[in-house]
């Protein structure tokens, strides 16, 4: 299932980085969202095991997960419990559809939601419904549109489940898929224009925003140079204002297949943090290792895979300051008919 997002500024239109994101750790429940856990192995078809070793925990025993799979090797249970001492903080369900997409997530008692989601037959997600503490009234819903080439046209967002629509994006798009212009409304009002320009490769050379319409200015300006004829590695400069000064130089560089290996951006503003991206990828794609550094702030994942492209190893680092907040890792073994 294709899950959309709509371009949210100039990071995330030039080129992605593909990576899974990083997670932000675990915080206990309250003791009155602790479950008895209810993972029965004979139930799945196919099943995994994960052991948790968390190094910022001393003197308990490590966590272990659960996950349930189906025929189809679809992920359909989730389980965590973090002390191994029979009590769950978190059971996750997935559900399908009848061509393999998914269409429905629940999860029980910490963070509790339902999301309910409508596919097309090509995997493109139609409707997302969001029952944000599973009280059974769904308070969020988007919905999205899209071309032959199956890129987003429309995005419209009810923030409040109430028929209301709060914000849009209208997307206007080149035969072959690459935005030319987007606009954002919120309540049905005009209210910021992205203009993007390409040049003979179909590469990004310029990014314009206007978030003021009533008078002729722009808010941003970014202009991207390539450091070769065909590669996607390049140099870039923001102007925030469009008012002639630089505000924050850009940089990336990308593999073969066009994915993000290195993103920098340097502030000329003292007092804002510069931040670096560094991702690896194995001969399959997947994506082995994830760190952003900001200001004093690191994080770092990392991930190992089997045969089959599921994750056996999982390894999670934050510091800040000098403190680490989050030191972890997860390995996960399959049983069952999995192959």
């Amino acid at each position: 299932m294709r899950i959309p997002a709509p371009l949210v500024g100039v990071a995330l239109t030039i080129g992605c980085s593909g990576g899974a994101e990083i997670g932000l750790g675990f915080e206990p429940p309250p003791e009155d969202e602790f479950v008895d856990v209810g993972f029965v192995p004979e139930s799945y078809d196919c099943f995994g095991t994960t052991s948790i070793d968390d190094q910022l925990v001393e003197g308990t025993e490590d966590g272990i997960g659960h996950l349930g799979f189906d025929a189809a090797q679809r992920l359909v249970y989730e389980e965590v419990d973090e002390n191994n001492n029979g009590l769950s903080e978190s059971i996750e369900r997935f559900e399908y559809d009848g061509n393999g997409f998914r269409s429905r997530f629940e999860r029980q008692k910490r963070f509790a939601t339902i999301e309910e989601y409508e596919n097309d037959d090509r995997g493109n997600m139609l409707v997302r419904r969001t029952d944000s503490d599973a009280n059974g009234g769904f308070d969020r819903i988007e919905m999205w549109t899209y071309d032959a080439n199956d890129e987003i046209l429309t995005y419209d967002l009810d923030s409040n489940g109430n028929t209301r629509i709060d914000e849009s994006e209208v997307y206007t798009r080149t035969p072959d898929g690459r935005v030319l212009v987007l606009e954002t409304f919120e309540d049905g009002d005009l209210v910021s224009v992205s203009n993007y320009t390409y040049d003979a490769m179909d590469r990004t050379i310029e990014v314009t925003i206007d978030r003021d319409l009533e008078d002729a200015d722009l808010d941003l300006r970014a202009t991207f140079t390539y450091t070769s004829e065909t590669g996607l590695d390049y140099l870039g400069e923001q102007d925030d204002g469009d008012d002639g000064i630089i505000d924050a130089m850009t940089a990336a560089t990308f593999d073969a297949e066009g994915r993000r290996l290195t993103f920098t951006i340097d502030y000329t503003d003292e007092d804002t943090d510069d931040r670096s991206e560094t991702n690896a990828f194995d001969n399959d794609g997947n994506a082995t290792l994830q760190r952003v550094e900001s200001g004093s702030l690191v994080q770092e994942q990392t991930w190992v895979y089997d045969g089959q492209g599921r994750v056996t190893r999982e390894t999670s680092f934050t510091e800040s300051g000098g403190n680490v907040f989050i030191d972890r890792t997860e390995t996960t073994t399959y049983g069952g008919t999995c192959p």
